[in-house]
């Protein structure tokens, strides 16, 4: 009888504390919703703007500005280069709908929060014809003051626009990019050079030139728009420059591809060498050991 008893008074136990349980899980799911819904509630929005189709930024003397052309964003000033998109449209996202983390009511002098002289201004435009621009000052802590241009309110901003707001080319720009060449699906490789073309297909010698293949990286940029003008500065006229194919099993399809890049001068520092792909518009610098690797084996003349 006793342990009958007890065992319907753990019963009980258990039945209460799974009924507390419930309901401070009910509790706490309410209190996030409704911490939610205040946060929600007190979120300011400071730019709230759709279809983007230009953005340009500055700080001091430096300056970038891109503008969308068939749904494509491009460089202002040089629309032929292909930009990465989803770095432009990092930039853009945040703008198009920028928040503040902070709303100050009665903000002091513009002086105070480093807005009368701006660290950044970023202006854009949107289909609609709609334009502003936003100015942003001194970092307080991991979030910057900010306002828009012509408007006396001042904001507090998280850092991620800032961050974003990149001024060199080379992380907009996109790459070309280099097939996986080994000496396992290096078939053949031709090096043409004053308007004779030595062919290497020998094991031997392709087991050497997939270590110049395989090793190329395009990354360094030394021009990103090169033009029939401009291709001497680079050794890379038609009659000057020596250009390397090669044919390689691709491993993804199993069918034979070429590869070809133009090879110009040495650079100034005599380390790398100028190399444009074949079909591109870029130069790059790459190794000149690298260089050689490509269109040398052992006992052979470039």
């Amino acid at each position: 009888m006793k342990q009958k008893k007890r065992m319907l008074l753990l019963v009980g136990i258990l039945v209460v504390l799974c009924g507390a349980y419930g309901g401070i899980k009910a509790w706490n799911h309410q209190m996030k919703t409704q911490k939610a819904a205040k946060k929600k509630a007190q979120t300011v929005q400071i730019i709230d703007a759709d279809d983007l189709t230009k953005i340009s930024y500055k700080k001091g003397n430096k300056n970038m500005t891109f503008v969308k052309k068939n749904d494509t964003w491009v460089y202002e000033k040089d629309k032929t280069i292909k930009l990465t998109q989803s770095a432009v449209e990092q930039i853009t996202g945040t703008v198009e709908s920028l928040t503040a983390e902070q709303k100050l009511d009665a903000p002091d002098a513009l002086e105070d929060y480093g807005l009368a002289d701006p660290a950044y201004k970023v202006s854009y435009e949107t289909a609609s014809g709609e334009k502003g621009t936003l100015d942003i000052g001194n970092n307080v802590g991991e979030d910057y003051y900010a306002k828009i241009e012509e408007e006396d309110t001042v904001y507090t901003i998280g850092s991620t626009l800032v961050e974003n707001l990149q001024f060199q080319l080379s992380s907009f720009v996109s790459l070309d990019t280099v097939p996986s060449i080994s000496s396992g699906n290096l078939k053949k490789v031709a090096v043409t050079k004053n308007g004779t073309t030595k062919t290497y297909d020998d094991e031997d010698d392709l087991a050497q030139l997939a270590g110049g293949f395989g090793t190329i990286t395009l990354t360094d940029c030394a021009d990103y728009h090169v033009t029939d003008k401009t291709l001497g500065k680079y050794g890379l006229e038609i009659d000057k420059r020596t250009t390397a194919t090669a044919t390689y099993k691709d491993s993804s399809s199993g069918k034979k591809k070429t590869y070809s890049v133009y090879i110009g001068k040495t650079d100034k520092d005599g380390e790398n060498r100028y190399v444009m792909p074949e079909n591109s518009k870029i130069v790059y610098k790459v190794s000149k050991d690298v260089i050689t690797n490509m269109i040398t084996v052992s006992d052979s003349d470039n």
